[in-house]
């Protein structure tokens, strides 16, 4: 599967959240869930009706954690 940061354009400001969310996912990924970083899957995105973007992650054992970008912080740049 395709990571969406290569289908889309977001602004710096929200790159710079989102980078924080995977940082903090990871680190309780890892103390709570035992998952590694290898075991993460590659993220999934719809946009919503509001035009902000849902950005989320299906884990392995059932959990799924989402991210949602703001409409104006992100554009799709490579819509195939």
């Amino acid at each position: 599967m395709m990571d969406i940061l290569e289908l889309i354009d977001i602004t710096p400001r929200a790159f710079a959240a989102y980078q924080a969310f995977v940082r903090r996912l990871v680190r309780a990924l890892a103390t709570i869930d035992k998952i590694t970083p290898e075991e993460i899957p590659d993220e999934q995105a719809k946009e919503q009706e509001d035009g902000s973007l849902l950005v989320w992650i299906d884990l392995p054992q059932g959990k799924r954690v989402e991210f949602v970008i703001p409409k104006g912080d992100w554009a799709w740049h490579n819509r195939n």
